[in-house]
């Protein structure tokens, strides 16, 4: 009985479970999402301090604050983000298929500044528009760091796996300084 356990053992370490699409798609989704969340904070600090708001006759003190204001509150919000998803294709296969289309939006509007002179008015959009993102990107960037853990049970096939999406990954956290070279 324990030979035929580590026959099929051995048979299941042994067996590809993963198409090599399957690794490629989840380490360009892995980019996606390192890049989305890996410069969003500075590059939303520097634009509500400086870019949404100018000549609008803010006072730059204030603007200031309410930027903490606003990380802080959205610090929360990210905090209290809890993933309870059953599905037939798993936990993380949705946020991250799914859940990258609403993050890539909601990203770009946070750099759409509403054109108002209202101090109210321009930190409630800051406030909701930003915690709208850390939602969202917790709902896909906490399913996407279970990619490794879950991906294979074959230990040789998910470290191939796990390698490839962790270089997709870091390219994509480094993003946002090659934007800056390119653009610049």
């Amino acid at each position: 009985a324990k030979t035929k356990a580590a026959e099929s053992k051995v048979t299941a370490a042994a067996k590809k479970y993963m198409k090599p699409s399957e690794v490629a798609t989840f380490g360009i989704g892995l980019f996606g999402v390192a890049l989305l969340t890996g410069w969003m904070p500075d590059y939303t600090t520097t634009f509500f301090a400086d870019f949404a708001f100018k000549g609008k006759g803010f006072d730059s003190a204030s603007l200031s604050h309410i930027v903490e204001v606003v990380f802080l509150i959205a610090g929360f919000v990210g905090a209290i983000c809890v993933d309870r998803t059953k599905t037939k294709l798993g936990k993380v296969k949705p946020w991250v298929g799914f859940g990258a289309i609403p993050l890539a939006i909601i990203s770009m509007l946070v750099f759409v500044a509403p054109n108002t002179t209202s101090f109210g008015l321009a930190s409630v959009w800051m406030i909701v528009i930003y915690c709208l993102y850390t939602a969202v990107s917790c709902a896909v960037e906490s399913p996407s760091n279970c990619f490794g853990a879950l991906c294979s049970p074959n230990p040789a096939e998910r470290s191939s796996a796990i390698s490839i999406a962790s270089f997709l990954r870091s390219v994509g956290q480094s993003g946002g300084q090659v934007v800056i070279i390119v653009v610049g």
